[in-house]
């Protein structure tokens, strides 16, 4: 489930989620599936900025129009 075939571009989504995923998770559920520690609260703050970053400026422009641009109110 971590690792499914999925384009290189599409990598650091999927790594954004899976954080997020087992950053939900308490923390002895985490701790049974061997995932390490989170890091502190700065450095998951900084990781969540560069992935909506990412998303932001590598992503989103290869988003085809009806996806991308959201129609006026």
């Amino acid at each position: 489930m971590l690792e499914p075939p999925i384009p290189w571009a599409a990598r650091p989504l999927l790594d954004a989620v899976n954080f997020v995923t087992i950053g939900l998770l308490p923390d002895r559920i985490r701790e049974e599936y061997g995932f390490a520690p989170l890091p502190p609260a700065f450095m998951r703050k900084a990781m969540v900025r560069a992935g909506g970053e990412y998303i932001k400026r590598a992503v989103l422009p290869l988003l085809p129009d009806r996806v991308r641009l959201a129609p006026s109110a």
